[in-house]
């Protein structure tokens, strides 16, 4: 009966759709409709240009758990890191990036990364193809659509496990990552959901 009623409010209307093209598979996903009546939001087209940098490493003041408050300088984003991280720019690929990348005592190795929208967006076909997968672990994060990856670095032979949190947004693709030796993997849990639920934009 909800589903009638939610359809109803769309039959014999002009709607106006927001969307983010897929960059792997074709297609759309929507995550936004309204009535074509409000005029459309001005949005002014301008384009940044980046340069390759990075900063490393980047101490700044902890807290009395060892973490302390990464900034993207150029990414417009932030997140905790459990100890001193790298703060990289890539802009000659022909499409922008930014990573804030740390490591804690064990050696677990934390990265955010926002890649920018743009042909040959490879972290967006990658979120596409993984979010497409029937067995895909699906969730929302920070109200857009995310999947939740786990698997092992191929070239450690099974002794690296990997997580990810990726999702895509109008303006690109996040990637936050958490890598750990076998044997850190189990400890590294409360790092990780810390780490994940402290990204916040700029």
């Amino acid at each position: 009966m909800q589903g009638k009623a939610a359809a109803s409010r769309f039959v014999g209307k002009r709607m106006r759709f927001y969307g983010t093209k897929l960059a792997a598979g074709g297609g759309r996903r929507f995550f936004f409709v309204q009535a074509v009546e409000p005029a459309m939001p001005a949005i002014a087209a301008v384009r940044k240009e980046y340069t390759d940098k990075q900063q490393m490493p980047i101490a700044a003041p902890f807290d009395a758990q060892g973490w302390t408050r990464a900034r993207s300088a150029d990414g417009g984003f932030s997140v905790d890191m459990p100890g001193p991280f790298s703060d990289m720019t890539q802009g000659s690929a022909g499409r922008a990036g930014f990573m804030l990348r740390g490591t804690d005592r064990h050696g677990t190795l934390f990265m955010a990364v926002f890649e920018r929208s743009g042909p040959g967006s490879g972290m967006g076909a990658t979120f596409d193809e993984a979010y497409s997968k029937p067995n895909a672990k699906v969730t929302k994060f920070k109200g857009a659509d995310a999947v939740i990856t786990l698997g092992t670095l191929p070239e450690s032979n099974g002794a690296k496990i990997t997580h990810g949190l990726w999702f895509r947004v109008p303006g690109g693709t996040y990637m936050l990552s958490v890598i750990a030796d076998k044997e850190q993997d189990a400890q590294s849990l409360a790092s990780r959901q810390r780490f994940f639920h402290s990204l916040a934009f700029e």
